[in-house]
């Protein structure tokens, strides 16, 4: 099954029938809406002022660049459970320890999360 036809079992009629998906469109939705989910997943850190932790993930992706994909793990203000949600990725090229400390630390700045101690 492919994603084309995930819509038109959702959505009957309302997708052309030579809708295609390539992996370029998906990139482009990801960059489009990417803002909008940062930002709901940002104000719910915030509005929850509890103590977080982050997850890191650095791994070589399919173009040999490290790709280091930053996780935050809080208790929910909207829901009420700890969860896990992806905060940001960095598309980095050779990467030293502190080079990946820095990103980490600036993902939190970026998204105006507070660091509590």
């Amino acid at each position: 099954m492919t994603i084309s036809d995930t819509f038109h079992a959702m959505f009957p009629g309302k997708i052309p029938e030579n809708f295609t998906m390539s992996s370029s469109k998906v990139y482009l939705v990801s960059e489009a809406t990417r803002p909008y989910f940062k930002q709901i997943v940002a104000n719910d850190v915030k509005k929850s002022e509890s103590p977080f932790t982050l997850q890191y993930d650095e791994t070589t992706n399919a173009q040999i660049n490290k790709q280091l994909d930053i996780k935050i793990r809080y208790w929910s203000s909207t829901q009420p459970q700890v969860v896990l949600r992806h905060l940001q990725t960095y598309l980095l090229g050779h990467a030293t320890g502190k080079q990946l400390a820095e990103k980490i630390i600036a993902a939190v700045q970026e998204n105006g999360i507070p660091k509590y101690t």
